[in-house]
């Protein structure tokens, strides 16, 4: 198991919540915008090349179906934000670690040698994963790690943040509440 901070969507672009699955990596990937009222007129439709710096993608994607992808952060200052118009936005070398990790676990056909170059040019590589690997994407609020509680801004205004489900975190991690 392993956390990483991250940038989600935008209170009127929320990420979605649910499970979702994967079949690809993609370094360098180009970006064609949606047709989505937030997409300048003239982008909609065009491929944006992986050279484009128009090309919000960074250096690599992780398409989740129903164009929801999770990809590279702009910056640290993306991390902990509502940023996006949906998608999860990961620092590049978490993103990096993630998808070695993803390869790993699917014994993906790419060469170490490949993905090592495509992280030094701007030539899309694509690794598909064979059987789709499933993704939970989940909206908690109140979250026990290393026995420690964490509590969130409800962001998306899902009425989260309240003692029922703070009493069923800390029942599921074995604390007691009296404590």
């Amino acid at each position: 198991v392993k956390s990483y901070p991250i940038g989600v969507g935008l209170k009127e672009f929320p990420m979605y919540v649910g499970l979702l699955e994967t079949s690809a990596i993609v370094w360098n990937p180009s970006w064609i915008p949606p047709d989505s009222d937030w997409v300048a007129e003239g982008l909609r439709g065009q491929v944006i090349k992986p050279t484009d710096p128009r090309n919000p993608l960074g250096k690599m994607k992780i398409p989740l179906g129903y164009g929801y992808l999770i990809h590279q952060a702009k910056g640290a200052q993306d991390l902990g934000n509502l940023v996006s118009h949906g998608c999860v936005r990961v620092m590049r070398d978490d993103l990096y670690d993630l998808s070695e990790k993803i390869i790993a676990a699917r014994q993906a056909d790419v060469s170490p040698s490949a993905i090592a170059l495509a992280k030094r040019n701007k030539k899309t590589l694509v690794a598909e994963l064979g059987s789709p690997v499933p993704v939970e994407i989940t909206y908690d609020t109140m979250v026990v790690e290393g026995n420690v509680l964490h509590i969130y801004p409800d962001v998306y205004d899902r009425r989260k943040n309240n003692l029922e489900i703070l009493r069923e975190e800390l029942k599921s991690n074995g604390i007691d509440e009296e404590e």
